[in-house]
C-alpha cells in the first residue's frame, strides 16, 4: 500500500528486467519519478497510469530522474514537451541524459573493449553489439533543468525531499529521501536483484561494486519507513537488504577465489559462476564478476595481467 497522494505506474521496457516503476506524486508540485523508456507500449502505459491517478499530462510540473540509464528517463523528453515540466536529475549523470546518444556511443565502445579484454566469445560480442544498438533507440536526450548534487533539497508532491548520492549503479545515481520517511531508491535498491552496471563507480571508470556497497552502508544508517524501488515491489527493511547484499557478494568472492586455482579470464569466471546466461543478461553477469574482481584486487587478494590482449586473474 502506497502512501496517499502517490501512485505507481508499471511501464514496460521490453528488456529482461521487466517493467520499470514510474511514480506520480499527485500533490503540488505534481511530479513524475522515472517515466520509463521509449519502448513499445511504454508511452501508452504512462498515459494510462497518469489518467488512472487523476493527473493530466499537462499538469505535470516536475520530472525527477534517479539516474542516467535509459529505461528510467527515455520518455522524459516527450513528457517534458507535452507538459512543460522541469527535469530534475543527478548532476554527475547529466551527460548521460542531456547528451544521451553521443554519451552512449562512447559507452558502447568501452563495452566492446571490456568484452574483448575479458575474452568473451566473438559471437557474444556481436550479439551484444546489436543489443546495445537497440538500447540506443529507447530514449531521446532531454535537457536537465535542475542538476541535483548530494544534499540538495527540493519540493515534490507536497513534501520536502533530499538528494543522496549513491554511486555504484551509475556514477551519479541518486536516491530521494522524503521528510516523512519515504525513499525513492531507483536502481540502488532492487529487491531480489544485484543492481550493478558497468562503469557505475563514482569515477565513471570503475565497475562500481565498492562504491555500491559504501552507498548501501550509508543508506542503512538512515530511518526509512518505505522504500520505493525502480523495479519490483516496495520494501521496508533496508538494513536487512544491505546485509543480504553484502552476504551475497562475499559468497561470490569466495567462489571466485576457489576458481582461481589457476589464472582465468573474467569470462571464464562468469561462465563458471552463472552458467548459460541468455545473451541479454551475459553482460550483466560479466559486469558482476568484474566488480567482484575489482574489489578483490583492491584488497590485494587477486592480481591480474594482460597477455595477448586478454586480462587474466590469479590469486596472490
Amino acid at each position: 500500500m502506497l502512501p496517499p497522494g502517490i501512485a505507481r505506474i508499471p511501464v514496460p521496457t521490453g528488456l529482461p528486467v521487466g517493467t520499470v516503476n514510474a511514480y506520480v506524486l499527485k500533490r503540488d508540485p505534481i511530479t513524475v519519478v522515472d517515466p520509463g523508456p521509449k519502448a513499445p507500449g511504454a508511452w501508452e502505459a504512462l498515459k494510462a497510469g497518469l489518467s488512472d491517478a487523476g493527473v493530466g499530462r499537462s499538469e505535470v510540473e516536475q520530472i525527477l530522474v534517479t539516474h542516467g540509464h535509459v529505461d528510467h528517463f527515455g520518455l522524459a523528453a516527450r513528457l517534458r514537451e507535452e507538459s512543460g515540466a522541469r527535469v530534475f536529475a543527478p548532476a554527475p549523470d547529466t551527460d548521460m541524459i542531456a547528451d544521451f546518444h553521443a554519451t552512449y556511443a562512447r559507452r558502447r565502445e568501452r563495452f566492446q573493449a571490456v568484452l574483448a579484454e575479458s575474452d568473451a566469445p566473438v559471437g557474444l560480442r556481436e550479439s551484444l553489439a546489436s543489443f546495445f544498438l537497440h538500447l540506443d533507440t529507447l530514449g531521446d536526450p532531454v535537457p536537465v533543468d535542475v542538476p541535483l548534487e548530494d544534499g540538495r533539497s527540493f519540493e515534490a508532491g507536497g513534501e520536502l525531499f533530499t538528494a543522496i548520492h549513491t554511486p555504484g549503479h551509475s556514477k551519479g545515481a541518486m536516491v530521494y529521501w522524503g521528510s516523512r520517511g519515504l525513499l525513492f531508491s531507483g536502481d540502488t535498491v532492487i529487491p531480489g536483484m544485484t543492481p550493478l552496471a558497468v562503469f557505475g563507480g563514482r569515477d565513471g571508470a570503475s565497475i562500481g561494486l565498492a562504491d555500491h556497497l559504501a552507498s548501501l552502508d550509508r543508506l542503512a544508517s538512515l530511518p526509512f519507513r518505505l522504500i520505493l524501488p525502480g523495479h519490483r515491489e516496495p520494501l521496508t527493511d533496508l538494513r536487512k537488504y544491505a546485509w543480504e547484499s553484502r552476504s551475497l557478494y562475499a559468497r561470490r568472492q569466495r567462489q571466485i577465489l576457489e576458481l582461481l586455482a589457476e589464472p582465468q579470464s573474467a569470462w571464464q569466471l562468469t561462465d563458471a559462476l552463472f552458467r548459460e546466461l541468455p545473451v541479454t543478461e551475459a553482460f550483466l553477469g560479466l559486469t558482476e564478476t568484474l566488480g567482484q574482481l575489482e574489489v578483490l584486487e583492491r584488497d590485494f587478494s587477486v592480481r591480474s595481467e594482460v597477455v595477448g590482449g586478454v586480462r587474466r586473474f590469479g590469486v596472490r
